[in-house]
């Protein structure tokens, strides 16, 4: 280790040079760790002694005081230090020194930019809660960094036991309300679509409002039921979203109903295909009639049905002959087609993809195609 020592008063060390064992050498302005000097960066590999001497030779040559090399932000830095090593002293006040630490680290940082410890807020809070002028008077002072008065009636704003506005009946659904009278007339036949998604359990405070509760509850919410309401025809879809703790089927039932009937009200009309589609498969494969007919009436006649000339017959048994037909063939006209939507168990007969692979217009095409010829 090199040193040079400042004579003109007391004893004391101004500059060093540490050289590890791994011929790393370190700089140092009083205890203050330097990266840079002259042309020198620090921590610098010493390969050979002339690089030893020059370095030596850019520190004696140094002629600014210790204090204009540290700097404000190094003595602030070395005063923080000091107090970090009185927090862990018995004989010492850990939170005030906590709290000295913190005030002096403010003294060189941009007050837009400071953060302050959850003890500063708490203590800053209860002190404007008891007495806001006195507080008010405290921080114009200047003697103390405190966060301003809008900051705390942020943090500490009251809220509601509902997590958001649009779950009160006055506000439900009010953005789609809004949009209705801007959307056209193929937007407003819709279907309603429901997702259950599991969020992680906390609670955020964003944008001056709390959210991550429960609807019905002061608790978390663990899951989102997720409302989406999409037209059949054109790209225009919403979402709403219910925040749920736990909610029992009968709930969900209730807020399904509600949001079905107020979404009538709003001038939508509201169907649901996907269950309309398993229901019309399933009930053409439970027809017990030869080929597994399922008769309806011509959708195009505008005159009362009156005998069974109004009427068509759908066999089940055609599709399954156009799957034997092309089962064996690499190109395929309904493609889609495959045993499980053909013949789907008790399970199978709720999943609305194989529903999907019947109905489609590739089906239809395949149909049209083939069925003259065989």
């Amino acid at each position: 280790m090199f040193l040079r020592l400042d004579t003109l008063q007391a004893l004391k060390v101004s500059h060093s040079l540490f050289i590890s064992s791994k011929l790393e050498a370190r700089l140092y302005i009083g205890d203050q760790e330097t990266n840079k000097l002259g042309n020198f960066t620090f921590t610098l590999i010493i390969d050979n002694s002339n690089a030893v001497i020059a370095a030596l030779e850019n520190v004696k040559n140094i002629n600014c005081d210790l204090k204009e090399k540290v700097g404000i932000k190094g003595t602030l830095q070395l005063i923080c230090d000091l107090l970090k090593n009185l927090v862990n002293n018995s004989d010492v006040n850990s939170e005030a020194a906590n709290f000295l630490m913190e005030q002096v680290a403010f003294l060189g940082s941009n007050k837009f930019a400071r953060r302050y410890s959850s003890d500063i807020m708490i203590f800053s809070s209860l002190m404007y809660t008891i007495l806001p002028s006195t507080y008010r008077f405290l921080r114009q002072s200047g003697y103390l960094v405190l966060p301003h008065s809008n900051t705390i009636n942020h943090v500490c704003t009251k809220y509601n036991v509902s997590p958001q506005f649009e779950q009160l009946y006055s506000y439900f659904l009010l953005y789609i309300k809004q949009k209705f009278k801007y959307l056209e007339e193929k937007d407003k036949v819709v279907i309603l679509m429901l997702e259950k998604v599991h969020i992680k359990e906390y609670f955020d405070y964003k944008g001056g409002s709390i959210s991550g509760m429960s609807y019905d509850s002061k608790t978390y919410a663990s899951s989102a039921q997720v409302f989406m309401v999409k037209s059949i025809v054109s790209q225009y879809k919403d979402v709403h979203v219910l925040p749920a703790h736990t909610i029992s089927g009968n709930d969900l039932h209730e807020f399904i109903k509600k949001v079905i009937i107020d979404l009538e009200d709003i001038g939508f009309t509201v169907i649901g295909p996907v269950h309309l589609f398993k229901c019309i498969r399933n009930n053409w494969l439970n027809q017990k009639n030869d080929g597994r007919c399922f008769f309806y009436p011509k959708f195009d006649s505008v005159h009362a049905v009156q005998d069974t000339a109004d009427f068509k017959a759908a066999r089940s048994t055609t599709i399954r002959q156009l799957y034997n037909l092309e089962s064996d063939k690499l190109v395929k006209y309904g493609f889609r087609l495959n045993l499980k939507a053909l013949s789907p168990s008790s399970m199978e007969r709720q999943n609305a993809k194989l529903v999907l692979c019947i109905f489609n217009e590739h089906v239809t095409e395949a149909l049209a195609e083939l069925g003259e010829k065989n």
